[in-house]
């Protein structure tokens, strides 16, 4: 009878050695594979909205039609990315001629930094 225990005993230790390992380095690759997603998401979003900043600025004083198209793909990758693009950004093509045209560009920025994560 307690022969039969310990051999018990011994089957259950050596299958318990197999499989806990496997099962913590599953589970660990799980959540190393969530960490790289939000990563390249996080990067998606600071490279979106460096595309738009360039594109906004390119548009300052400038009445070609590409630029203006340039401009509206940036503005629809924002929404890609962003949760709240500020409302007052179809704003910026009217304003593209005047001075406050980089205050206005300023204020957009700030409030779409503020939805990208920090490293």
């Amino acid at each position: 009878m307690i022969e039969w225990f310990s051999w018990a005993v011994a089957i259950i230790l050596f299958l318990s050695s197999i499989i806990s390992p496997w099962l913590v380095n599953r589970e660990n690759n799980k959540h190393q594979l969530s960490l790289k997603k939000i990563d390249i998401y996080e990067k998606a979003k600071r490279e979106a909205l460096s595309d738009f900043i360039k594109h906004a600025t390119k548009l300052h004083l400038n009445d070609q039609v590409y630029i203006l198209d340039e401009f509206l793909l940036s503005v629809n990758n924002l929404y890609i990315y962003f949760n709240d693009v500020p409302s007052n950004i179809d704003a910026l093509i009217i304003s593209r001629n005047e001075i406050k045209f980089f205050s206005d560009l300023n204020k957009i920025v700030q409030e779409l930094s503020k939805q990208i994560a920090k490293e």
